[in-house]
């Protein structure tokens, strides 16, 4: 089944959670080609959701903005309400 834009982005929001990645990290994490994940990142940039950062040896790393980890934080919650929600309703 295809994933659909939304989830592209909750994936490429929670792969960026712990570390900065590379785009291939990021693509290998969310099993994505290349071409779709620049697409997606292009869209977080423009709204402020990740950016990037260049390390000491020219190596493009991408990276959460403070926006970003307030969303992943949200989603984070909402995952966890959802799973309490269907939780308490199977009792």
């Amino acid at each position: 089944m295809r994933r659909s834009k939304l989830e592209t982005y909750e994936d490429i929001i929670s792969s960026l959670e712990e570390n900065a990645l590379t785009i291939d990290d990021i693509a290998f994490e969310c099993n994505m080609d290349c071409v779709n994940l620049k697409q997606r990142l292009d869209f977080l940039m423009e709204n402020n959701i990740v950016e990037i950062e260049i390390s000491d040896d020219n190596r493009s790393f991408y990276v959460l903005t403070r926006r970003g980890i307030a969303i992943s934080k949200t989603l984070i919650l909402a995952k966890k309400l959802e799973k309490l929600q269907t939780t308490k309703t199977n009792y």
